[in-house]
C-alpha cells in the first residue's frame, strides 16, 4: 500500500486504531453494499485463483450509478443473507487471507478510517458503527484531544469531503468554517455545564448567526463567536436554563410521533438496532394497549432512577460522540447551508440517543458503560449510514414547525 509523509490533523484515538478482525461481535461486510473502486477492480479482473477468480467474475459489477471512481466504480452482490461472498466460515476476507491487504478496495481497506481535507490540511478520524472505534471513541473520560503533525498516510484512505475557506468569501458556513467547528467543539467540552446545557447554547448562537449572516454581510460571525463566549464565561444562560421546565411525557409525546413517522421497523434493516429499539419499547411498556400517561409515567421513571444517575458520570460518552461527529462531519457546514438547520441535524442525534437509552435503562434496570457503547454504534450503523433516515426526520420536523427554541428545550431538558 502506497505510503507518505503529509501533515494530518486527527484526534489523539486514531493512531490507536486497530481492526480486530474475526474477533469482532459484529461484521461491516455483512448488511452492507461493499463498494470497489477502478483500479482494485482491474486488478481482480487478472487475478487467477481457482476459488477467488470465478467469484470475482460473478459477485462483482461495475456500478452505473458510480459518484466516484476511486470509490463505487463496481459494487460486490451480497449473498441471500447480506453476507459478503468473499467472508470466510470465520467472518474473515478471502481476499485478504489469500491475496493481501493491498488487494483489498479503498472502502474495505479504509474503513472505519476516513479523511477530510481543510484548506490543504488532511483531517483523519474514525466512524464510531465499527465496535472498536466506537470504544476508542466515546471511553475516553477526559474528552476528546486533538493535534497536528506529520504522519504516514495511505492511499487507500478516501477523502470525503475538501473545503476550501479562502473560495467561500460569500458564505459564512464555509468562510468561517474552522472558527465554527473550533467554537463548537469548545462548548461541548465545556463541563462546567451539563451536556443539554452545552447543546442548548449553541442553539442560542447558531439562531442568531443564521440571523445575522442572512444577507451578504458575514463579518457578524467572528463578533458573534466573541460575544457568546464571554457571555459562556460569565455563565450569563444559568438563569434562563434553570427556568426551564422540564416535561417528560411531552417529550416522549413527540419523540413517538417523530419516530413513529418514520417506522425504524421498515426503514432500518439492523437487526441489532431493531433489537434494542424494542428493548426500549418493553422498558417503557409501550404497546398497542398502553396509554400516553402510563408512558409518560415509565418514562420519567426510568430517567430518574437509571438514566440519570448513570449519565451524572457518564456524559462523555455522549459528549464523545458529538464531538467526533462534529470534527468527522464537517460540522457545521456538510449537512445543510443554514446554520440553524446544520444545528438541528446535532440535536436530533443527541436527541434520539437519550430517548432510546432511557428507554433501554428502564428494560435493563440500569445502564453501564457497554450499554451505552452497544447502542450509540449500532445507531451510528443503522441510522447514520441509512441514506434518508436522518434526512426524513430534519425534513419531517421542519414541516411541522418543530424547528424552534420552544421545542429545542422540550427535547433537551428532562
Amino acid at each position: 500500500m502506497a505510503e507518505k509523509k503529509r501533515r494530518i490533523r486527527m484526534p489523539l484515538y486514531f493512531k490507536e486504531f486497530q481492526c480486530i478482525g474475526g474477533g469482532c461481535e459484529d461484521n461491516c461486510c455483512i448488511g452492507w453494499d461493499v463498494e470497489i473502486d477502478k483500479k482494485t477492480y482491474q486488478k481482480y479482473q487478472k487475478v487467477k485463483d481457482k476459488e477467488l477468480s470465478p467469484l470475482f467474475r460473478n459477485s462483482i459489477y461495475e456500478n452505473s450509478d458510480s459518484y466516484d471512481p476511486n470509490v463505487d466504480y463496481a459494487v460486490v452482490e451480497l449473498t441471500k443473507n447480506n453476507r459478503c461472498p468473499f467472508l470466510n466460515e470465520s467472518h474473515l476476507c478471502k481476499i485478504q487471507a489469500k491475496l493481501g491487504h493491498d488487494y483489498l478496495s479503498n472502502v474495505c481497506a479504509a474503513y472505519p478510517r476516513y479523511a477530510n481535507e481543510i484548506d490543504g490540511v488532511a483531517e483523519y478520524s474514525v466512524n464510531v458503527s465499527c465496535p472498536e472505534a466506537a470504544r476508542l471513541v466515546l471511553t475516553n473520560r477526559q474528552g476528546l484531544a486533538f493535534s497536528s503533525e506529520e504522519y504516514n498516510t495511505s492511499s487507500k484512505i478516501i477523502t470525503n469531503f475538501v473545503v476550501n475557506t479562502a473560495e467561500h468569501g460569500g458564505n459564512s458556513m464555509v468562510k468561517y468554517f474552522v472558527e465554527l467547528r473550533n467554537f463548537t467543539i469548545s462548548l461541548l467540552q465545556n463541563r462546567k455545564y451539563l451536556l443539554w446545557e452545552r447543546i442548548l447554547m449553541l442553539g442560542h448562537f447558531y439562531k442568531e448567526l443564521q440571523q445575522s449572516t442572512c444577507g451578504s454581510d458575514v463579518a457578524p460571525v467572528q463578533k458573534l463567536i466573541k460575544s457568546f463566549s464571554q457571555k459562556i464565561e460569565k455563565d450569563d444562560w444559568r438563569a434562563e436554563m434553570s427556568s426551564i421546565p422540564a416535561d417528560n411525557t411531552s417529550q416522549l409525546r413527540l419523540m413517538k410521533e417523530i419516530t413513529d413517522k418514520l417506522n425504524t421497523v421498515t426503514e432500518i434493516d439492523s437487526q441489532k438496532y431493531i433489537c434494542l429499539t424494542e428493548e426500549f419499547s418493553k422498558g417503557l411498556g409501550i404497546s398497542a394497549k398502553s396509554n400516553p400517561e402510563a408512558e409518560g409515567k415509565a418514562y420519567k421513571g426510568a430517567y430518574e432512577q437509571y438514566y440519570e444517575p448513570f449519565m451524572k458520570s457518564h456524559e462523555y460518552l455522549i459528549e464523545n460522540y458529538l464531538v467526533n461527529y462534529v470534527f468527522g462531519g464537517l460540522f457545521p457546514a456538510a449537512e445543510s447551508t443554514k446554520p440553524f438547520e446544520a444545528y438541528m441535524m446535532l440535536v436530533i442525534r443527541y436527541a434520539l440517543i437519550k430517548y432510546y437509552l432511557i428507554g433501554i435503562s428502564g428494560f435493563r434496570k440500569g445502564l453501564a458503560e457497554g450499554d451505552c457503547i452497544q447502542f450509540i454504534q449500532a445507531f451510528s450503523k443503522a441510522i447514520e449510514h441509512h441514506h434518508t433516515y436522518l434526512e426524513g426526520m430534519a425534513a419531517y420536523m421542519n414541516r411541522r414547525k418543530y424547528y424552534s427554541m420552544p421545542i429545542i428545550k422540550l427535547l433537551l431538558k428532562n
